[in-house]
């Protein structure tokens, strides 16, 4: 049995993308004997509780955010003290950016997993005003920055989880030598391409090495009906 920890910006009982993908995962690691905990920074009141079978922990956002900062920071070097393996679960967020310098003070290794990489590559209409091209193109430029930023800890994790093989954020771990990679389909999503899984061949020009589909199931056209 291994001591596993989630850290993730929504969990049970908020319905998102983010909570369905990491509740399915960590209750099926739950199911398969092993010990799981989530640690959740925003949420509006501090709480430790079992759902399911997994240990939650959620700190308080009202703490205001060098106090969130603190003690997010404290709660999960105390619940990966012990620990097995850390699951990093979206990424362009405040909480990650808290925590990542420690990840390699840990003696576990970790797996991340970013969730996409919005505006990593500006997206242009003809009709957009001259504000929202600027716009655009300055997110995508803050976006690369951060990438620089963060590519150690790509390449130093055990393994990076994508939710598409044609995601921006997949084509950049394929670009680095050292990056295990895999995608972690999602068949919630109404523009998944259920009818088309043969075109699993990206734009870098191969197939992933490995591929999960996950069925999350909180979005109205319910694609796991069709599979």
């Amino acid at each position: 049995m291994s001591r596993i920890v989630f850290l993730t910006p929504s969990y049970w009982p908020s319905v998102n993308g983010i909570q369905a993908i990491t509740q399915i995962q960590a209750e099926l690691l739950v199911c398969a004997g092993h010990s799981v905990s989530v640690v959740v920074p925003c949420v509006n009141k501090e709480v430790s509780c079992q759902h399911n079978g997994v240990e939650l922990r959620y700190l308080n956002e009202h703490e205001g955010h060098g106090n969130l900062r603190s003690v997010y920071r404290s709660t999960v070097l105390e619940m990966c003290f012990d620990a097995d393996l850390l699951v990093c679960v979206c990424l362009h967020t405040p909480a990650f950016d808290w925590i990542k310098d420690l990840l390699f003070d840990f003696s576990c290794p970790y797996v991340l997993i970013p969730h996409s990489f919005p505006d990593l590559v500006p997206v242009l209409h003809q009709d957009d005003s001259l504000v929202q091209k600027c716009i655009r193109v300055y997110r995508s430029v803050l976006w690369r920055c951060y990438l620089r930023t963060v590519r150690k800890y790509f390449i130093g994790a055990r393994s990076v989880g994508q939710l598409f093989y044609f995601d921006n954020c997949y084509k950049y771990c394929a670009k680095l030598d050292d990056c295990h990679s895999y995608v972690l389909g999602n068949t919630a999503g109404n523009d998944y391409e259920i009818d088309n899984l043969s075109s699993l061949r990206s734009s870098v020009g191969q197939k992933p090495n490995r591929y999960f589909l996950s069925v999350a199931n909180y979005a109205e056209n319910k694609n796991q009906i069709r599979l």
